[in-house]
């Protein structure tokens, strides 16, 4: 065999193992064990885990608003979730440069 159907061998060898690791490569649910192999599979565990979640993101969510009601909040929110009026007042009214401490 030439240099160049050796390489070419060699590759067909390479590609021919990845598909094989990709079949073999199944993975397990850490909670129930279920074999997640498509994409379904991994979207309906995704989906069933947010499902179980969602009432406690919603009492964490409550608590942190009663906790900045009665007490400063510990940070400032991050840019993405400022209002308008939180931005102008982050920054100097005279420069318009961010104020120090600002950036969580």
């Amino acid at each position: 065999m030439s240099t160049h159907e050796e390489m070419d061998q060699q590759f067909r060898d390479a590609v021919e193992r990845d598909n094989a690791r990709d079949d073999r490569m199944a993975f397990a649910h850490p909670e129930t064990g279920e074999v997640l192999e498509s994409q379904d599979d991994f979207h309906k565990a995704l989906y069933d885990i947010n499902e179980r979640l969602a009432p406690l993101w919603r009492v964490r969510h409550d608590l942190q608003m009663e906790y900045t009601e009665r007490w400063k909040p510990t940070l400032p929110q991050r840019r993405s979730n400022r209002t308008d009026k939180q931005e102008k007042v982050a920054r100097c009214p005279r420069c318009r440069a961010l104020l120090e401490n600002v950036e969580a």
